[in-house]
């Protein structure tokens, strides 16, 4: 692809969606933080990596497609960030944690069951993948990672991880809709500015 050669670093700001071990570092000596924990990570590499989530995160296909490596954590201090660095940590927000109360925002929304079913998602997949119970999976006192909570069997058919998080196959998707014509996640597709 023509644009690999073109592109040669990547630097990214998000929140937890692209975060691939700032929350972790930073919470791991005052806090207990579960991402470094099976079954994070079992998807794509086989252990904890960091991320929200059961294997790659968004910003982890971006980079794949341009040809260049995952991005580090910033706080990583990696010895190399020639190809860039993630400075998304989960938690970040773009304004305010108050704007958001006092206007009762949510992050995102969730179309309805069967909407999901149209992109290969199947059964109750506003579940959580995994967790300890309940309606939708999600039980605040067993998050995934904690004793008590399990995975699913088969990740790629849920949309989230862990009640907050999008699986492995969720980011890929989301992902592909930045990326490419056919997307309506970004306007124009990322692929389509760099091209000009």
């Amino acid at each position: 692809m023509w644009w690999c050669d073109e592109l040669t670093s990547m630097f990214t700001l998000g929140d937890s969606h692209i975060d691939t071990g700032n929350a972790l570092i930073i919470a791991a000596p005052v806090m207990p933080i579960w991402t470094d924990k099976p079954p994070y990570g079992e998807t794509f590499f086989g252990h904890p990596a960091g991320r929200f989530s059961d294997g790659r995160v968004i910003i982890d296909f971006i980079a794949e497609e341009f040809g260049l490596p995952f991005l580090p954590a910033v706080l990583a201090k990696s010895s190399n960030v020639s190809q860039g660095v993630n400075f998304a940590v989960g938690g970040a927000t773009a304004v305010e944690v108050g704007f958001l109360e006092r206007n009762n925002l949510v992050p995102f929304k969730l179309p309805n069951n069967s909407e999901l079913g149209w992109f290969g998602f199947v059964g109750d997949v506003l579940k959580a993948c995994c967790g300890a119970g309940g309606a939708y999976n999600w039980d605040p006192n067993a998050f995934c990672g904690m004793p008590g909570a399990a995975a699913c069997r088969n990740p790629s058919a849920y949309v989230s991880w862990d009640g907050v998080h999008y699986t492995e196959a969720a980011n890929r998707y989301i992902a592909r809709g930045w990326l490419y014509l056919y997307g309506p996640y970004a306007d124009p597709p990322i692929l389509t500015a760099v091209q000009h």
